[in-house]
């Protein structure tokens, strides 16, 4: 069982790099919300147990701060290089910086490239829809002709495209919430680099 006082020393320990402000923010955040369950009747290691996995907490905590307030408290902190630390930069940076440039290049083409399949997907969606309503209201043509077996084919062939068109909506929508959620899980490992990961 995990006490208050240890639950909020590993969390402090956890975000360690992030704004200070925001640490302070959000430990105070947890050490109040942990005095309410008590304050309902649960024990103190029940009510920490309750507050949910640190390691949902920690990773909760950096997707809501902004990665430029990170960048910003990373470089505040750090003490002004030497000369001849600037000068290994500067002659390594033929190396470094265009491999870093080569790897945010091909991620964001990645990441473009998924919402353009995305993109795809919904204009096939769309067609199906489309394609179903046009072919169901082009089979009055067959009935007033009285070709009652064409029109009835129109009106089956036209629920299949609706129906397909609905399945392309599912498909579409996990394939959202997919790339949507890739994006977020590369910023959050963006983040948790840049403070150093998890420490434990």
């Amino acid at each position: 069982m995990v006490s208050k006082e240890e639950f909020l020393s590993e969390l402090r320990s956890r975000l360690n790099g992030l704004p200070q402000e925001d640490i302070e923010d959000r430990v105070q955040f947890y050490a109040e919300m942990i005095d309410d369950r008590m304050e309902d009747g649960l024990s103190e290691a029940d009510a920490v147990a309750n507050i949910g996995s640190i390691d949902t907490i920690v990773s909760q905590i950096m997707s809501e701060i902004p990665l430029s307030r990170i960048v910003k408290t990373k470089t505040a902190g750090r003490k002004k290089l030497s000369g001849a630390a600037i000068a290994l930069l500067v002659i390594t940076s033929v190396v470094w910086v265009p491999l870093l440039m080569a790897g945010i290049i091909i991620f964001a083409s990645a990441y473009v490239a998924l919402w353009a399949v995305v993109v795809a997907l919904i204009a096939a969606g769309a067609s199906m829809y489309i394609g179903g309503v046009g072919v169901m209201v082009g089979s009055a043509v067959f009935f007033s002709q009285g070709n009652a077996m064409a029109g009835v084919f129109y009106i089956g062939a036209g629920i299949a495209l609706i129906g397909c068109g609905m399945i392309m909506t599912v498909i579409v929508w996990l394939c959202i919430k997919g790339v949507i959620k890739l994006g977020a899980a590369v910023l959050l490992g963006v983040k948790k680099l840049l403070i150093g990961g998890n420490k434990r």
